[in-house]
């Protein structure tokens, strides 16, 4: 997206700055889905119309688009049902539609990271059983297996099989429940060998609780913890439950 309303993205998501609080990671995550409503541009004073916005494109291979895009008439919804970044993976919610090309390709090329966003908890093992990477995806329960019960199912997975080192993904993860993980974080420690150690992938869109969770791995790892990826969603000290 090279402008809205005739305004430079950059600029366009930095004048909506007043309407997200937060550090500019923050803002970035939640752009989307106030640029994607005509409406809330109208509001913001960053569009002459509440019905319309115009865009302008760079597509894949190089050429420049213009589109307009009209509002959709207004229809109830379940709060916080759109997700932004959940739009980065081109695997689609059964509730979306599945004609958009995904400028990653193919739900089935999908890299393992984007491929299962809509499952709250999952893990897989990597480098011949030595690694298992989990990502945690929303600190809530899902389906019969609590989350706090299918973690633990997790450490005794690890005892089991040797697994040396583990990677914990919450670069999706909004939030929710801290407490149903901390046991998790404090037993982890405990469970790999001594010279096994966590990487805590993070981005922006990991926030509230899951901040919680990172802290917590920081704390009882601590130099056999490494973080990695894009700064979160909030300062690393925050106030939370």
């Amino acid at each position: 997206v090279l402008t809205v309303n005739g305004r430079e993205s950059e600029a366009l998501i930095a004048s909506l700055g007043p309407f997200i609080g937060g550090p500019a990671t923050l803002l970035r995550a939640h752009a989307p889905r106030l640029i994607v409503s005509p409406e809330l541009l109208h509001a913001a004073g960053l569009g002459d119309s509440p019905d319309r916005a115009d865009f302008r494109f760079r597509l894949a291979d190089g050429s420049e688009s213009e589109r307009r895009l009209i509002a959709l008439a207004y229809e109830k919804t379940k709060a916080g049902t759109y997700w932004p970044v959940r739009d980065l993976s081109p695997v689609p919610p059964d509730k979306d539609n599945a004609d958009w090309t995904h400028v990653l390709g193919q739900p089935d090329a999908a890299p393992s990271y984007l491929s299962r966003l809509d499952q709250n908890y999952w893990h897989t093992t990597l480098a011949d059983g030595k690694l298992l990477y989990l990502q945690i995806n929303r600190m809530h329960d899902e389906g019969t297996e609590s989350l706090a019960d299918y973690l633990n199912r997790v450490l005794g997975e690890i005892r089991r099989t040797g697994v040396k080192h583990v990677a914990v993904d919450l670069r999706f993860n909004r939030g929710g429940n801290y407490m149903l993980a901390a046991e998790f974080a404090r037993s982890l420690p405990e469970t790999l060998p001594a010279d096994g150690r966590v990487f805590i992938l993070t981005g922006e869109n990991t926030f509230s609780d899951a901040m919680s969770i990172v802290s917590r791995l920081n704390y009882f790892f601590g130099e056999r913890g490494v973080q990695l990826g894009a700064p979160m969603g909030d300062g690393g000290q925050m106030w939370g439950e």
